[in-house]
């Protein structure tokens, strides 16, 4: 019923006005009245502007200036306007021959950015906090995955990068942190339409014109219950009036491991196994006798083998390739872009098999193309399609080049393999799918992955209603479809059993031939938006208004018998009322008047009202100061709002305001029809800052509370009652705060005779405090007893916080060496464990004399990092230009996978070369790790501030050094520009871990490390 209505509100909305306007006399000028106006347009330094936009005083469209910056229009305008990204924009008078110069803006004050349904800002009178980035700035970045791209662009926008698989990498997001124990993601917006799930990975930043950050509730109220946690909103090239231009891009990357694990010959890792029993205190047989040990050590008995299996499996380099194409171009009247990008994404891994290919590989074609028309002087329609075809190359069911490293590690050297001289596949007794058997006896998954967005619109300016006044109406439609298509296969594995002398099978797998299957997901998601613009201005008085109104039904084809909510349509509306005013471009407010639904809650509460409301005082342009040359821009801005989630993440229970029962009778959540999105309460508190036009600096204190975010209704029950309380319905009882700041300051200069330098810092800080989710406080002290050291574990601390022991280095190691430490600490420990020698020392916290649970104390500042730092710095001269960017995340704790010699088979790192023995102890040789433990008794192995560890850290994230060659020397070949770019990613990486094979992102030596990446490119325009 809601999309019949909104269909007709759109007809009334666009189709009467179009009706109405054949009265009207819409034609076109007459030709006669038409003039030729011809120039040129130029930098201060008489440098041609490339594609500088013309427009009418209203802003339409009229052409724009070639490679040379010359222009030639017929048009009865009797004044030009003239903007270009980085530049004053400039307002002339008409004339034959004209000569126009544009002054660069280092404060991009004429910057256009567009928010969404019809909200278009100029930066200079912008009263909300926001960052930009040009797509250009991002064509350098050697990244496939916008995500990626995107790690330490953006003020504000704080990444993590949790997988690091080539081309399938997982990023967390965080606009200005977190302030609820939800939904945390940022909304992705494009071209107006709100993407479903993960579907904006493929952009590649030749699509992108430019992408907008919206920070604060007067920016990302306008998007309702989406916009809690920030909105990422890319707008995509459009076509420009002039001469088709056509782009040709293409790259070579080499990819790498950043960081190698560490690995042991056969012997080094026998004696550390040997060395971890004996720590265990020798208990039955040793992992390896001396006779063994001297047959390992001899290096020439094939019982014994010496084997690398990292080298065996990884490659020193992975490959991606990547090309694309882009034209662009028209007339005043019809003007279309489109673009296709091809990307070839080989393994890392090795495969020995020529029957099929099953080393994760990925390919994929993305395309758009846009086309706008102005139907008759106050019509223009647009359209617009896009998409991304996928085929990716999984080994077995699905494995990854993620999913496969892990394996590796849970061979040791010694093992024989990875096939036996008659080809079985070995194993070991405690590994069921070694990675030999999963690259080349598994067989492989065809992944095909299909995403499709189009839409199309209308916008009809009613001037002969009123001036200024505009309605657009516009359909999108959306589809992901996946599809797995298996052929797989099983096969035996056989370890070594070296007290029978042979290889015996494990379990009861066999050898089979390739067999089929497949499964797929459909999903879709049809949104009808239309909005109602006003833009005028009256002398010094300039107003805006934007009534708009956004509806989505979306549809999930996965059927569930658990969970059947997950396949039912799903429903989003969205409207309501922007406002703007600014006097004179001194005096700026803003308001916005927001209501929200989603299906997600009971009818009663289905609708939330959102309001916010910004104010700006420009001070640079008044009259004392406006004549100021030193003085570029000097801007305070102020804004409150309240936005609204309803993202909530508890798995498939999507209707939470009704009983979860499983047709045999199980309940599995019980239902809270007073259930209501989240309430994220905004402040922002900012200064904008120029310079000599070369010095910028933006600074920013934001706050966010949330006073009734989802909790547990069962919180209230002690967790250490041991009652399972995962069903109880959720409520809105919790309260969470989150505040900062963000500091951005950048600085650029021309030096003459063609050199340029450019340097900036992007800086922000959030911290997060849990104040309520209904915990029960752990007990204190009593008569003649002494309690927890700590009450809570959540309540007043960050979300996330983490606990564990604190190690008494107070001996100067921490570590129990001595007999009397041990008998000490023997007598101390409870509930944790017997210590040995070479064990963590940890504090008695509470002073009871004991050292337990009672003693965990609360270690680092939460699951999120506190600090996101970006610096960046550079120069160009002539044709020449080299960038860097240095990225830093710091106030980073986080559990570290330190302890894993107890890990399948054993699996060591640089740290264990150096652990507590009596020897090292003795001799006053540096230790980095506890005593080696064979079997678990270690009490080293509880969280601690040992292992949960600052993993804060910087890298050379990006650099890239680049040529464009003289225009003089392609004239003749017809190329209008060819730019030859070297660049490279992850190039460096410092932290403060004592590991030096651990990357501090990751955490673990076991899982795939960000790729460093050498990248060599050439783009030709034509």
């Amino acid at each position: 019923m809601k999309i019949k209505y909104t269909a007709i509100l759109l007809a009334v909305l666009v189709a009467f006005p179009c009706g109405f306007l054949k009265a009207q006399d819409v034609a076109a000028p007459d030709a006669g009245s038409l003039k030729v106006v011809k120039g040129i347009v130029t930098d201060a330094a008489g440098e041609p502007l490339y594609q500088a936009v013309i427009t009418d005083a209203a802003g339409k469209m009229l052409g724009t200036t070639d490679l040379h910056g010359r222009f030639e229009l017929r048009t009865d305008v009797t004044n030009l306007c003239f903007r270009t990204v980085g530049y004053s924009n400039v307002s002339v008078a008409a004339s034959p021959d004209m000569k126009v110069t544009m002054r660069t803006d280092e404060s991009h004050k004429d910057d256009l950015l567009d928010y969404g349904y019809g909200v278009i800002r100029r930066r200079g009178t912008l009263s909300e906090a926001i960052s930009t980035i040009q797509g250009r700035q991002l064509e350098d970045v050697p990244n496939a995955s916008l995500s990626q791209m995107l790690e330490g662009q953006i003020l504000g926008l704080g990444t993590l990068e949790d997988s690091s698989d080539p081309g399938n990498a997982s990023v967390y997001k965080y606009v200005r942190g977190i302030s609820s124990n939800q939904g945390t993601q940022p909304l992705f917006v494009v071209d107006g339409i709100v993407m479903q799930d993960y579907n904006y990975e493929f952009l590649t930043a030749a699509e992108i014109e430019n992408i907008v950050v919206l920070k604060d509730a007067a920016a990302t109220a306008i998007y309702g219950l989406k916009g809690a946690n920030g909105v990422v909103v890319i707008n995509t090239k459009s076509g420009l009036p002039g001469a088709f231009d056509v782009r040709v891009t293409a790259d070579f990357s080499l990819q790498q491991i950043a960081r190698k694990p560490e690995t042991t010959s056969s012997y080094e890792y026998a004696t550390l196994r040997n060395q971890a029993w004996a720590n265990d205190g020798s208990v039955g047989t040793a992992p390896f006798s001396d006779d063994q040990m001297s047959r390992i050590r001899s290096g020439n008995d094939p019982l014994y083998p010496n084997n690398n299996y990292y080298n065996e499996f990884v490659r020193n380099f992975g490959t991606m390739e990547r090309i694309g194409v882009s034209l662009s171009g028209g007339s005043q009247r019809t003007r279309v872009w489109s673009n296709i990008n091809f990307m070839n994404q080989t393994s890392l891994l090795k495969q020995e098999t020529d029957e099929y290919v099953a080393a994760p590989r990925r390919f994929w074609v993305n395309f758009r193309a846009k086309i706008d028309v102005d139907i008759s002087k106050h019509v223009r329609a647009f359209a617009g399609v896009a998409g991304n075809v996928r085929n990716d190359r999984l080994a077995g069911s699905d494995y990854t080049n993620s999913g496969i490293y892990e394996t590796i590690f849970q061979l040791p050297p010694t093992m024989i393999g990875p096939t036996t001289e008659d080809g079985r596949v070995t194993t070991m007794e405690s590994v069921s799918l070694p990675t030999y058997g999963i690259l080349n006896r598994s067989g492989y998954t065809k992944y095909t992955g299909m995403y499709a967005s189009t839409y199309a619109g209308v916008t009809v300016d009613l001037d002969f209603v009123t001036r200024g006044l505009s309605v657009t109406g516009k359909l999108a439609f959306q589809s992901s479809n996946d599809r797995h298509n298996y052929m797989t296969q099983d096969f035996s594995r056989y370890y070594y059993d070296y007290t029978q002398g042979d290889f015996v099978q494990l379990g009861s797998n066999l050898d089979t031939n390739l067999a089929g299957g497949a499964n797929g997901v459909f999903q879709y998601a049809i949104s009808y938006i239309a909005s109602l613009d006003y833009k005028r201005s009256f002398g010094r008085h300039n107003a805006e208004a934007h009534l708009y109104s956004y509806y989505t039904n979306e549809q999930l084809d996965d059927v569930n018998a658990d969970f059947p909510a997950v396949g039912l349509p799903h429903d989003d509306h969205n409207t309501g009322l922007n406002l703007s005013y600014n006097y004179d471009d001194r005096y700026v407010v803003g308001a916005t008047f927001g209501l929200t639904a989603s299906d997600v809650f009971a009818r009663s509460n289905r609708y939330t009202f959102v309001p916010a409301f910004s104010a700006a005082w420009v001070a640079s342009n008044e009259a004392f100061l406006r004549d100021a040359k030193w003085l570029s821009l000097l801007k305070v801005r102020a804004s409150y709002g309240e936005v609204a989630l309803d993202d909530f993440e508890v798995g498939y229970y999507r209707y939470m305001y009704m009983d979860y029962i499983k047709k045999n009778g199980d309940v599995r959540l019980l239902g809270n029809p007073d259930l209501k999105p989240e309430i994220h309460k905004t402040q922002n508190y900012g200064l904008d800052l120029g310079l000599w036009n070369k010095l910028n600096l933006t600074f920013d204190y934001f706050s966010r509370r949330t006073d009734n975010m989802l909790i547990e209704e069962g919180s209230r029950i002690p967790a250490y009652q041991g009652i399972y309380v995962g069903n109880y319905r959720k409520i809105n009882e919790g309260r969470m705060k989150n505040s900062g700041v963000e500091l951005g300051i950048s600085y650029a200069t021309d030096l003459g005779r063609g050199w340029g330098i450019h340097a900036g810092v992007n800086y922000s800080h959030a911290r997060n405090e849990v104040i309520y989710t209904g915990e029960m406080p752990y007990p204190g002290d009593g008569d003649g007893y002494k309690g927890y050291a700590y009450s809570h574990r959540v309540e007043g601390y960050p979300l996330g916080q983490q606990f564990g022991y604190l190690v008494d280095r107070s001996n100067g190691s921490g570590y129990i060496s001595t007999d009397e430490e041990l008998a000490k600490y023997t007598k101390m420990y409870s509930g944790i464990g017997i210590p040995r020698k070479g064990d963590l020392i940890y504090k008695d916290v509470n002073g009871d004399g004991l050292v337990n649970e009672k003693d965990l104390s609360p270690i680092g500042k939460g699951s999120l990092p506190t600090d996101f730092t970006t610096i960046r710095a550079g120069f160009s001269w002539k044709g020449l230009e080299l960038d860097l960017m240095f990225q830093g995340v710091t106030g980073y704790y986080g559990l570290v996978g330190y302890q894993t010699e107890r890990d399948a088979n054993g699996v060591f790192n640089d740290l264990h070369k150096a652990a507590w023995t009596p020897e090292r102890y003795a001799s006053g040789a540096e230790i980095k790790y506890p005593a080696l433990s064979y079997n678990g008794a270690s009490t080293s192995a509880e969280d601690s501030d040992f292992n949960i560890a600052d993993r804060s850290f910087w890298r050379l994230k990006n650099a890239s050094l680049s040529y464009t060659l003289p225009a003089r020397l392609m004239r003749n070949a017809g190329i209008k520009r060819l730019k030859i770019v070297l660049s490279g990613q992850n190039l460096f990486t410092s932290s403060a871990l004592d590991s030096k094979v651990i990357d501090p992102e990751t955490g673990s030596m076991t899982k795939l490390p960000p790729m460093r990446v050498i990248n060599l490119g050439v783009k030709l325009d034509f």
